[in-house]
């Protein structure tokens, strides 16, 4: 009788081991198709001459394949789902999502972007907030509804990064687009 469900067990035990193979060299599979990719390249942005910070660019430092690996499944994530729009966006679920933890992320966001974690959230969340403003025929989201719809929680944290990445608070970036519309 133990014999049998020693047979048993060890089987179960041999398919299981069978299946972390097949995960683990699938995934590596992914990685080096990734990473074999010599530049990515992230979308071209329309405002580039109104928002001096609008392309982000990945470094060329030398670092493992890893850390490519994880900043272009990073930018790849971010592009495809947009999960910068959830205001309680962790380092955390993000490592998670991507099969890796957050000190490696935070390490290849470091190294291949020169931001934070967070700078870069903020980052991919003004990009939206601009091109919503400027896609917004009728001009009747306020400033409140726009900085709640990309995913900041307070209108000071908005401000502060707006002006970080566009050179212009919220409001005056608004009026020179409009301007520069009307003129165009």
């Amino acid at each position: 009788m133990q014999i049998i469900n020693y047979t048993i067990l060890g089987a179960v035990a041999l398919l299981l081991l069978l299946i972390a193979v097949y995960i683990v060299h699938t995934l590596s599979k992914m990685v080096k198709e990734q990473s074999s990719e010599k530049k990515t390249e992230v979308k071209p942005y329309i405002y580039q001459d109104m928002v001096p910070a609008a392309h982000l660019e990945l470094r060329e430092e030398s670092v493992s394949e890893e850390m490519n690996s994880i900043a272009l499944r990073f930018i790849d994530y971010f592009e495809r789902e947009k999960p910068y729009l959830n205001p309680d966006l962790r380092i955390v679920d993000v490592a998670e999502h991507l099969f890796t933890n957050k000190t490696y992320l935070s390490r290849a966001i470091n190294i291949k972007f020169g931001k934070n974690f967070s700078q870069l959230v903020h980052w991919f969340r003004i990009r939206d907030a601009v091109d919503i403003y400027a896609n917004d025929k009728s001009k009747s989201m306020t400033m409140q509804e726009l900085h709640q719809r990309v995913g900041f929680r307070s209108m000071s944290t908005f401000n502060t990064a707006f002006s970080r990445y566009t050179g212009k608070t919220p409001a005056e970036w608004c009026r020179h687009y409009d301007k520069v519309e009307k003129n165009a």
